[in-house]
């Protein structure tokens, strides 16, 4: 999962927020925009997996190629779903970064 962060790295990213919010927010705003291009390669990564789950399910008649055909699809659904929930919220997160300033320690 390309926008999953660790609970090492959270915390790693609170402190750099706390020490240097305006960098923090700068390495993560490019960070995010590279999790946001990945979308769409691994939308077609997903869809090409359920395509060839549909055919090697229709199109084989030996079981083991019909079995793999039913995984295929069945994985390519789930990670559809989850990564086009993780999708919404990594475009809101990186919609916040940059529509929110970060305040300046020294009013």
């Amino acid at each position: 999962m390309v926008g999953y962060r660790t609970p090492t790295q959270v915390r790693e990213l609170h402190s750099e927020f706390a020490i240097r919010p305006e960098a923090a927010q700068k390495q993560e705003i490019v960070r995010m925009q590279k999790v946001n291009d990945a979308w769409p390669r691994y939308l077609v990564i997903w869809v090409i997996f359920g395509v060839a789950g549909l055919v090697l399910r229709l199109f084989f008649k030996a079981d083991f190629l019909q079995g793999l055909g039913i995984a295929l699809v069945f994985f390519s659904g789930v990670i559809l779903m989850v990564d086009g929930f993780a999708e919404r919220r990594a475009r809101v997160y990186a919609n916040a970064l940059r529509d929110h300033s970060v305040p300046s320690p020294n009013p």
